[in-house]
C-alpha cells in the first residue's frame, strides 16, 4: 500500500488537491518501510501544507528535512526556500530575507533562483530600488533557469521605472524580447515596453504654439 499512497499523493499534488495530497502523504509517512519513502512523504507534506497556507505544519516538515540533511540532493534547499516563502507570505520580511539568503548561499539550482528573485521582490516592495537591482543582477548566475532569469529582468525593469530611468528600463525589456525563450516572459516584456513608451510620450513637452513648430514668423 505504501507505493499506492506515494503515487496517489503525487497525483493529487499535481492536480492541485492539496488537502487530499496531505491525507495520502501522511499515510505514506506512517507506513513507510525505508528512508526514501519517508523522505518522499516529508517533501510532499512540505509542499502540500505550504499550498494550504498551513505554515506551522509546513515548518515542522521543513525542520525534519533540514535536520536529516541527506533526504535528497536538493531537499534541504527546497525546505529552506519554503521557510522563506512562508515567512514572506506572512509578511515577516526580515525572517524571509534570512531564509532566502541562506538558500541563495547554498543552492545553484531553481530554488536558489527563486530565492534570489523573491529577495529582489522584497526590496522592490520596500522601495529599496538600488538594493533590489544589486540583488537581481546576480540572477544571471542561474542562467539555466530561463523562467526565473526572465522574471528577474522584468523586475529589474520595474526598478528602473520606479527610479525614472526609462532609458535603462526600455533597454532591459527590449533585451528580454530579443533573448528570452519563455513566451510568457516575452509577452510581459512587450506589455511593459508599451507602458514605458506611453510614459515617455507623457514626458515630451506639449506644443503650445498651435502650429506644431517653433516658428515665430509674423
Amino acid at each position: 500500500m505504501d507505493q499506492v499512497y506515494e503515487r496517489i499523493g503525487e497525483l493529487q499534488l499535481q492536480a492541485g488537491d492539496f488537502q487530499e495530497a496531505t491525507n495520502f502523504y501522511v499515510k505514506l509517512e506512517e507506513s513507510s518501510k525505508n528512508s526514501r519513502q519517508e523522505n518522499t512523504a516529508w517533501l510532499g507534506l512540505l509542499e502540500s501544507y505550504f499550498k494550504l497556507s498551513q505554515y506551522d505544519r509546513m515548518r515542522g516538515y521543513a525542520k525534519k528535512i533540514i535536520d536529516r540533511g541527506n533526504v535528497s540532493p536538493t531537499a534541504t534547499e527546497k525546505a529552506l526556500l519554503y521557510l522563506g516563502l512562508a515567512a514572506y507570505s506572512e509578511g515577516d520580511f526580515d525572517a524571509a530575507i534570512d531564509e532566502f539568503l541562506t538558500t541563495v548561499n547554498t543552492s545553484t539550482n531553481e530554488y536558489g533562483a527563486q530565492a534570489l528573485y523573491t529577495l529582489g521582490l522584497i526590496f522592490y516592495q520596500q522601495k529599496q530600488y538600488q538594493q533590489s537591482l544589486t540583488t537581481l543582477f546576480d540572477i544571471t548566475n542561474y542562467s539555466a533557469f530561463d523562467d526565473w532569469v526572465g522574471k528577474g529582468f522584468l523586475l529589474i525593469a520595474d526598478n528602473y521605472i520606479a527610479l525614472e530611468e526609462l532609458f535603462q528600463a526600455k533597454a532591459t525589456v527590449n533585451s528580454i524580447i530579443e533573448n528570452s525563450p519563455v513566451p510568457q516572459v516575452v509577452a510581459e516584456a512587450r506589455e511593459k515596453l508599451t507602458a514605458i513608451e506611453k510614459k515617455e510620450a507623457e514626458l515630451v513637452p506639449a506644443d503650445t504654439t498651435g502650429n506644431g513648430n517653433n516658428d515665430n514668423r509674423n
